[in-house]
């Protein structure tokens, strides 16, 4: 049986062969460069993702973690942006403003706990208010 080869699509939107060890060692060494469609999250689960990371208990680690933090921020932002309908997003706004201006300290050092824990509880109070009539 031929073992098939899979493909990863670079920003410009051509293939590239994963099999190439060439390919992998450019893929590894631009953490910040897509290389897969965009997928977009639905704000529930950008919202879990990104709580994720602010809970995450694990020692942080400045080799790995920024680009899966800066992953989950992104998806918060896009998704608040763009998949929340307009009556919804004027009742989540002050929350959603409360969460992007806790993420900034979060972004300025990611090993900050205190940072984190104050962003996590704007996640969290957003969270809440997700689940109120008005929002519903």
């Amino acid at each position: 049986m031929r073992k098939k080869r899979s493909t990863m699509v670079d920003p410009g939107g051509s293939p590239k062969d994963f099999g190439s060890l060439d390919a992998l060692r450019q893929a590894i060494g631009t953490p910040s460069r897509r290389w897969t469609p965009i997928a977009m999250l639905g704000f529930p689960a950008a919202v879990d993702e990104l709580l994720g990371w602010l809970r995450d208990p694990r020692v942080f680690d400045k080799a790995n973690h920024p680009a899966a933090v800066e992953s989950a921020i992104g998806d918060f932002a896009h998704s608040a942006e763009h998949e929340l309908g307009g009556k919804v997003y004027k009742a989540l706004e002050p929350e959603v403003r409360r969460v992007r201006a806790a993420l900034v300290h979060v972004k300025a050092d990611y090993a900050e706990k205190s940072s984190k824990e104050v962003a996590a509880a704007a996640v969290e109070a957003l969270r809440r208010k997700t689940e109120q009539p008005p929002v519903l």
